[in-house]
């Protein structure tokens, strides 16, 4: 629920998710002015201006029932006439990756993306003067590769800052680029399991520059053109040891030794 002024905006979900824009013009009769009903759910709401509000949150299921986990999405809501709530444009950030030869993240091995915009509100970045809006995707994928019976065990992860364009004008919403803190995450073949940890926690918007910054390392990138400007690795970060296994053949047995840290 957000609340601006002597209206509320709230938004309640079992199956769809209703927009309800409320009265609260006298805190004794609240009145419902309005009410829209859309596929998804928004987990945060963020009042653009008096007209318009911007959301992230996640995107429905199959025909429109429940929830695609796998799917975060950023919608723009036209609140102009409270009593007729309409929703303007909606932009789908997931999946965060997809391999070439990939119709879906899922089929390639990525597990279901996610953002903490969708549930932490200091990682929603919305730069007003610009239209601009910035929030972290992130995903990873699990993989065993078997190198003459040594099985190596390991991590690949996707962190990124998608950049978005909110046109209020023509109450759009269009991709406008990423930074990319992947390579922090995937130094060699063997990463283990850092977990949320590579996600791109906070951004900032200063002047004609975006900052992003996660567990790993610090990036600054030109907001026109997205081109890097300075990265910075950021230490005494580790993470967890992964864990391997040979596997020997002895005397026609099959003997495995015990997991080895490394």
């Amino acid at each position: 629920a957000r609340f601006v002024g002597d209206r509320g905006y709230l938004v309640t979900f079992e199956n769809v998710d209703p927009l309800w824009v409320l009265d609260l013009s006298n805190p004794l009769e609240p009145q419902v002015l309005g009410e829209l009903e859309i596929p998804g759910v928004s987990t945060y709401i963020h009042p653009v201006d008096e007209d318009h509000l911007l959301t992230i949150g996640i995107g429905p299921g199959d025909e429109g029932i429940g929830l695609d986990w796998s799917t975060t999405q950023v919608s723009l809501f036209d609140v102009s006439d409270p009593s007729n709530p309409v929703l303007s444009d909606v932009e789908v950030l997931s999946p965060g990756y997809v391999d070439e030869n990939c119709e879906d993240i899922r089929s390639c091995g990525w597990s279901w993306s996610w953002s903490e915009a969708s549930y932490e509100h200091k990682a929603f970045t919305y730069w007003g003067p610009e239209e601009m809006l910035a929030v972290p995707l992130s995903t990873y994928r699990y993989n065993m590769v078997n190198n003459d019976g040594l099985y190596t065990y390991s991590y690949e992860y996707v962190s990124m800052l998608k950049m978005i364009n909110v046109d209020i004008v023509n109450e759009s919403l269009s991709l406008h680029g990423t930074a990319n803190h992947s390579d922090y995450y995937n130094v060699d073949d063997s990463n283990s399991w850092y977990g949320s940890q590579t996600s791109i926690r906070r951004s900032i918007f200063m002047g004609e520059f975006i900052y992003s910054f996660s567990a790993l390392g610090a990036s600054v990138h030109k907001i026109d053109d997205m081109s890097i400007q300075v990265e910075l690795d950021i230490p005494g970060h580790h993470s967890e040891d992964y864990y391997v296994h040979q596997q020997e053949e002895v005397d026609g047995e099959s003997e495995e030794d015990a997991p080895q840290t490394s």
